[in-house]
């Protein structure tokens, strides 16, 4: 038995044909999710979106209202960890490829400490080295120089003079980029008591949290000269500063 509209054949023995029910013949809402049976709406009825088919890389995604992907696009890894470069001697930073910013932290030489005669006094320590912390978001895509600051020689002891102070640590470099500057020599002593230790470096430039701290070179900096029971005594040299690379 055949059921045949406007000349089609809709109805053929018990099966409609294909096509012959579109949406424009189903009453709204008349479709429910439970009229449906599971797993039976396949990948070929659903409508195609403008995101391409494939495999992306770190995607970045749009997704609307009805859950469905509507762009899509490949993106690049976060940056991995930091990458380290130490000086204790002068030397070349050469910058890894892709990194641009870095942290740089620089330590100038100790003063050295000042010369004694007798009396049992000894000279004051040098001044420490500057310490100071840098950023930057804009390396030199070039090698660059890193000069160490050496310690400051001690002043060497006199007999009925006064001693020579000890000599000024030496500056610790980034290039011509970032400066850390090195401590003063103290003063000799030749029969009283000093009065000031030398001078701390400083670092023109460094950041605000770091700006009165005083570095490494403070723990391991350098030695008043010995009074050795009264008898004289050269003063101690500096120590050499350091520098440190931290890129990201």
């Amino acid at each position: 038995m055949a059921i045949i509209s406007s000349g089609n054949t809709v109805i053929d023995n018990g099966a409609i044909d294909a096509n012959e029910v579109n949406t424009t013949q189903l009453a709204t809402n008349a479709v429910t999710t439970a009229k449906i049976t599971d797993a039976n709406v396949t990948a070929a009825k659903l409508a195609n979106t403008a995101v391409t088919a494939g495999a992306y890389t770190v995607a970045s995604i749009t997704v609307d209202a009805q859950g469905r992907l509507t762009s899509a696009s490949s993106g690049s890894a976060g940056g991995g960890s930091m990458q380290y470069s130490g000086f204790n001697s002068s030397g070349t930073f050469t910058p890894q490829s892709g990194r641009t910013a870095a942290v740089v932290m620089l330590v100038g030489g100790s003063g050295g400490s000042g010369g004694a005669t007798q009396n049992g006094y000894s000279g004051k320590v040098g001044g420490s080295g500057g310490f100071g912390v840098f950023s930057s978001t804009n390396l030199p895509g070039s090698p660059v120089s890193v000069t160490i600051g050496s310690g400051g020689n001690g002043g060497n002891m006199t007999v009925g003079a006064l001693p020579p102070s000890g000599n000024a640590g030496g500056a610790t470099n980034f290039g011509a980029i970032f400066t850390a500057n090195g401590g003063g020599g103290a003063p000799g002593i030749n029969g009283g008591a000093p009065t000031a230790n030398g001078t701390t470096g400083n670092a023109p430039g460094t950041q605000t949290i770091v700006s009165n701290f005083w570095g490494p070179s403070t723990i391991g900096g350098n030695t008043p000269s010995s009074p050795g029971g009264g008898n004289y005594a050269n003063g101690n040299s500096g120590v050499s500063g350091y520098a440190v690379v931290l890129e990201a």
